[in-house]
């Protein structure tokens, strides 16, 4: 993949997520863990998984593996990372400044704790708060470029069915009364798995696909085994 070409995957994929962080939904989330919003005038709802529901996932997840493993086309992360290293693109470089990164958010994080521990100046402060915003913006170009540099691997790919099967399970749509006329009105059926397949999921509009995975990533967040 060029130079070029990954830049611009990059800065398309912060533009996405921006756009998406900055909805109303993302706070609302942090609150109640549940994820409300709505989409062509239908009102869906990304709801924490069950334990039965992760369980469904990584069962699907070890399927999808096997059948994977004997696709010839498909590489494994540590022979892509080889592949890489052959072409002049090293992904432990990108590891090793993400860790130095790591350590300089860290020592500024201890730098901001003492500042106001000693009750020093705001403006003392906001100094510290920048850096330490930087250096996150700075990690997640680095975890955005690793991504993409791996996409083609067997366990990027592993990762993406993971999320996105979930994201089928966890997700709902609010089902409204048919109108039956002269001010009739069936009784909702209210909130309901959003489809009934993962296969109707996939067709359905790319842009409602994407919000639905990113919500439940958010959502979902260190709930399923990727391993």
């Amino acid at each position: 993949m060029e130079e070029q070409q990954i830049v611009e995957k990059v800065e398309k994929i912060k533009k996405e997520s921006d756009e998406l962080m900055q909805t109303d939904n993302v706070a609302e989330l942090v609150k109640n863990n549940v994820l409300e919003f709505e989409y062509l005038n239908k009102k869906y709802r990304i709801n924490k998984p069950t334990f039965e529901q992760k369980q469904q996932v990584n069962q699907e997840r070890m399927k999808k593996f096997v059948v994977m493993l004997k696709d010839p086309t498909l590489v494994m992360e540590a022979d892509l990372i080889k592949l890489y290293e052959s072409r002049g693109i090293s992904i432990k470089e990108l590891d090793d400044k993400f860790n130095l990164l790591k350590k300089q958010r860290e020592d500024y994080a201890m730098k901001l704790g003492k500042a106001l521990e000693d009750k020093r100046p705001t403006e003392e402060l906001e100094v510290f708060k920048k850096e330490i915003e930087k250096v996150i913006v700075d990690q997640s170009e680095i975890i955005m470029r690793k991504s993409i540099l791996l996409d083609a691997s067997l366990e990027s790919q592993i990762n993406v069915f993971v999320y996105t099967y979930l994201a089928y399970l966890i997700a709902e749509v609010y089902v409204h009364g048919k109108d039956l006329g002269n001010g009739n009105k069936e009784p909702d059926s209210g909130w309901q798995k959003a489809w009934v397949n993962y296969d109707d999921f996939l067709k359905e509009d790319e842009e409602l696909v994407n919000k639905v995975v990113w919500y439940s990533t958010l959502i979902s967040k260190n709930e399923v085994n990727l391993s």
